[in-house]
């Protein structure tokens, strides 16, 4: 019998190549001194926080043509497959304690963005849908990408409570492949 979907169950992890080698090691001076942390690598701490994938929706407006005597047409767009697709890519992250990872985020996106010579950030995003039993059944490939969004950081001195909150980090590409694993 078939199954409802399950929202969880994607695998997304950034590329060992995301965080650059100084941000790294900076930010994992940090970690090792947090009491009881089992978590070192400041790649498998961004990893561990993403909540949230949204996947790209597609659509197309359909030509329109008039035929005598006024009759209207539709016909589909002459685009490729690929431009199909809204070119975004939205991770959502849980916040940890003292924005921790927020800030991680914050100079991995100026780094790719002011400092780092190369135009895009590492290939490697990719996003595998999985079955109940963990096989793999799509895997989405995101090339040539841009850091695009850093969100706002709201504080508030009236909040003075822990509670569960996530950012969101925005990234543009220019390839998408779909890749259909099952058999």
């Amino acid at each position: 019998m078939l199954q409802s979907a399950d929202s969880n169950q994607f695998r997304f992890n950034f590329p060992k190549s995301f965080i650059p080698a100084e941000i790294s090691a900076k930010y994992s001076k940090y970690m090792n001194r947090i009491p009881g942390n089992i978590i070192s690598d400041p790649l498998e701490l961004i990893n561990y926080s993403i909540q949230t994938v949204s996947l790209p929706s597609f659509s197309y407006d359909p030509v329109e043509q008039i035929d005598f005597p006024g009759t209207k047409r539709q016909y589909p767009s002459s685009l490729p497959v690929t431009e199909l697709f809204a070119k975004e890519l939205t991770i959502g992250m849980q916040l940890f304690d003292g924005h921790f990872n927020y800030w991680m985020m914050y100079e991995i996106f100026l780094y790719y963005y002011s400092k780092e010579k190369k135009i895009y950030l590492p290939d490697g995003f990719r996003l595998q849908m999985i079955d109940g039993e963990g096989n793999i059944l799509v895997t989405i490939h995101f090339d040539r990408i841009l850091f695009q969004t850093m969100p706002e950081l709201n504080l508030n001195f009236s909040t003075d409570s822990v509670s569960f909150e996530n950012f969101e980090v925005v990234f543009v590409y220019n390839n998408l492949r779909i890749d259909l694993e099952f058999q």
